[in-house]
């Protein structure tokens, strides 16, 4: 049993660099209200197919009892209208945040939805703010098959804090590119990163680095963090601190507790100061997936300013690249195709990214995703200063 053991280790922790299924999310920061009715997230459908083991389900109400609640993973049929429950599991829940293994996994297909039903005693289920466009569907009762969505209340103000995925540890935000390297005309680029636990539960992280040209993998090198409620810890060269120099992606990662809300910065180290760019940690469901297109603009001046272009994998991912006149719209080349493992992480320069045809001032890239799931970014940088932006393509609408 004992050499199983690193076995079992390893595959745990193998399982959070697999595809990832996903339905609702547990980030955001609790809002004073929270939801004892019957509520289904309409704006964190399943990222993907596949099974789905392990719940995180943040609980608001007393520290001296336990509650039962529910639960499901609901398919729409957008034609009638009608609900058809696909997995149900009861579960027992405290105050806090909650990791609870689901025991049967329940198999799901990509635009599932999760819904919570609660029994009414002992708290609720916790509801954060909802951003623009996210809403709920509430009402009283339980969901069965059969039920219709006319029957249902809509919440544009809260959602529930809840999710079904088939990762532990909860991969809860990819920093798309990170380094402590040299780069051209002279610079030196560092990333800085804080980490903030902006909840009353004390919540587990660990960062994983993943190298530039490879897959990442569970042995890649990590860092554990502990964050005691309403702290944050700062780190202004994280890669260095790691003992490590270089490029490559960074996941970030909840092992117990709440995601942290995460600040990254990337800026060039000069001895008069630094010049740099704020970088966003991409939720993986927030990636382009399968059909999504997006689109980048050159710089108006290709001569002043470099672009390089950004991937970053979730999944096995293949996508086209069409190449277009910035003042005329005639298409440059081919059509462009581009394939990737899962994890897989790299950034070249654009002309490289265009099989090197020539970069036109005003060229419009155009990206449209075949199969799996990427973090695709474009980074422009000023020949004569080093200062840096970067661009986090999204899908359009």
């Amino acid at each position: 049993m004992k050499r199983l053991l690193p076995l079992i280790a390893f595959l745990i922790a193998a399982s959070a660099f697999a595809q990832i299924v996903s339905i609702g999310s547990v980030a955001g920061v609790e809002a004073n209200s929270s939801l004892g009715a019957t509520t289904i997230d309409m704006s964190h459908p399943a990222s993907a197919s596949g099974q789905v083991t392990t719940a995180w389900i943040r609980w608001t109400g007393p520290t001296t009892c336990t509650a039962s609640m529910h639960l499901k993973v609901l398919r729409l049929d957008v034609v009638s209208g009608n609900f058809t429950v696909v997995g149900d599991r009861p579960l027992t829940v405290s105050a806090g945040a909650n990791k609870v293994l689901i025991g049967i996994p329940i198999s799901v297909q990509a635009g599932d939805l999760i819904a919570t039903v609660a029994d009414g005693t002992c708290g609720a289920v916790a509801a954060t703010r909802a951003r623009y466009g996210d809403f709920s569907l509430v009402t009283s009762g339980d969901i069965v098959t059969g039920r219709n969505i006319t029957s249902f209340n809509m919440d544009r103000d809260t959602r529930p804090l809840v999710q079904l995925t088939n990762s532990d540890p909860l991969l809860s935000g990819v920093i798309p590119a990170v380094g402590s390297t040299p780069g051209g005309f002279g610079s030196f680029f560092r990333t800085s990163l804080q980490l903030s636990n902006p909840t009353s539960t004390t919540s587990a992280v660990r960062i994983y680095f993943h190298p530039f040209g490879v897959s990442g993998n569970p042995s890649d090198p990590s860092k554990n963090f502990s964050l005691p409620p309403f702290t944050t810890t700062t780190h202004d060269d994280i890669v260095a601190e790691m003992g490590l120099s270089g490029l490559g992606s960074m996941d970030i990662t909840t092992t117990n507790g709440v995601p942290p809300a995460v600040t990254a910065r990337v800026y060039n180290d000069t001895p008069s100061g630094t010049t740099g760019f704020y970088e966003e940690a991409v939720v993986p469901t927030d990636a382009m997936h399968v059909s999504d297109t997006a689109s980048f603009t050159l710089p108006g001046d290709t001569t002043n300013f470099r672009v390089n272009v950004g991937v970053r994998t979730l999944s096995a991912t293949q996508f086209s690249v069409n190449y277009y006149e910035g003042n005329g719209g005639a298409q440059q080349g081919g059509t462009i195709f581009k394939s990737y493992s899962t994890n897989y992480f790299e950034q070249v320069p654009l002309s490289s990214f265009l099989n090197d045809q020539p970069l036109l001032p005003g060229g419009v890239l155009v990206i449209r995703m075949i199969s799996g799931d990427a973090i695709v970014y474009a980074s422009t940088t000023d020949n004569r200063t080093n200062d840096t932006s970067a661009t986090i393509l999204k899908p359009q609408s």
